[in-house]
């Protein structure tokens, strides 16, 4: 009987990696069930699905909760706590989604509150470790607004985008006193820096709707950074990942003395991945889009670099990698529209999943 491990990213919009795994499980059931023996991780690389990835895996418990979401809605929503470990997990796209933003709010007063009073709930539980997860923001602030909600005093009141460039002072005494004695950890799936034309606002900027206000938007990120680089000493301009997340990066950098880490490595040693891969005779992976970007600090990436390369088998909706010696299998058929991948996705994965048992696993 052959052992197969299913640990693959989400198909962003399509399938989710728990329905990726409910669809290989039921290919598994009906068709091959003396053949081969099923297991399965819910894994993410830092964004969205990061929380219920950390859920299936760990102990500890959801913590509900309301919080202000970017376009300051009070919301309902939630992060996980590990009481005797006095660890919290905390998935900014949860009240930060990009998705859920409401077109009509003005897109730089856009605030990354909710997230402060995530964290400030958190210690209040007595959390000693916070980690968060940094992917999928709305927002290009540099966290300033939760750094605000978390008590760091400004020279102007009810801080957001808009106002970096006004920002001529700061001071974080009450801050200092609520985070002390407490590690933050930010998960990430990009190293871009703050600034310049790989930085936060001009990568990441358009797909948030800011395409019109990038100049002023770097304007502002830069005046704020020289002003941390002058009142506390610390330049994170250029620092790897300072651009996660509209910049929250840099503030764990700065302001919580945190450290950034790779979402995906961080997430398959909680997991205890390189175990249960190497129990495996195969590895099935993937993600919506596998491009060149897809082994560079993607969930895929990091899966690739610690198993043994003959094991895997990725599954994506379409394969943009040319001369790749990788088992690829595409799921989606070239030339549909997105509506069409949507509609046909779960079949097309479990087709393709077949195929793959049929070509490569039972040969």
């Amino acid at each position: 009987m052959k052992r197969v491990l299913i640990a693959s990213d989400s198909f962003k919009g399509t399938l989710s990696s728990s329905e990726i795994i409910s669809l290989c499980s039921k290919v598994v059931r009906e068709k091959f069930s003396s053949e081969i023996s099923l297991s399965s991780l819910l894994i993410a690389d830092g964004g969205e699905g990061s929380l219920d990835a950390i859920c299936s895996f760990l102990q500890g418990e959801k913590i509900q909760t309301k919080a202000i979401d970017s376009c300051e809605r009070m919301i309902e929503t939630e992060y996980f706590y590990q009481r005797e470990e006095k660890t919290a997990f905390i998935e900014v796209a949860k009240v930060l989604s990009l998705p859920h933003v409401d077109p009509s709010f003005p897109k730089r007063k856009r605030t990354t509150r909710g997230v402060g009073m995530l964290i400030r709930d958190a210690i209040q539980k007595g959390a000693k470790r916070i980690y968060l997860f940094l992917g999928g923001t709305s927002t290009n602030d540099f966290g300033i607004s939760l750094l605000e909600e978390l008590g760091v005093k400004f020279n102007v009141s009810h801080v957001n985008a808009e106002a970096l460039l006004e920002i001529t002072d700061f001071s974080t005494e009450a801050f200092d006193s609520l985070i002390q004695g407490v590690e933050f950890i930010g998960l990430s799936d990009v190293e871009n820096p703050l600034l310049g034309n790989q930085g936060a606002t001009y990568v990441f900027g358009p797909q948030k709707g800011y395409s019109k206000d990038l100049c002023l938007l770097e304007e502002g990120m830069s005046h704020f950074a020289s002003l941390i680089k002058e009142k506390k000493g610390i330049d994170v301009s250029f620092q790897k990942g300072a651009g996660a997340a509209g910049g929250l990066g840099a503030c764990i950098l700065s302001f919580f003395h945190g450290k950034l880490q790779s979402g995906i490595d961080t997430m398959l040693n909680l997991a205890s991945f390189d175990e249960k891969a190497k129990d495996a005779d195969f590895v099935i992976t993937g993600e919506g889009a596998f491009d060149t970007q897809s082994l560079h600090g993607k969930a895929v990436s990091g899966i690739l670099s610690r198993t043994d390369l003959k094991k895997v088998i990725i599954l994506c909706g379409i394969n943009r990698l040319e001369n790749s010696s990788l088992v690829i299998y595409e799921t989606s058929k070239r030339g549909l529209s997105f509506s069409e991948i949507q509609k046909r996705a779960k079949d097309s994965y479990s087709t393709a999943f077949e195929k793959a048992i049929r070509e490569v696993i039972l040969i």
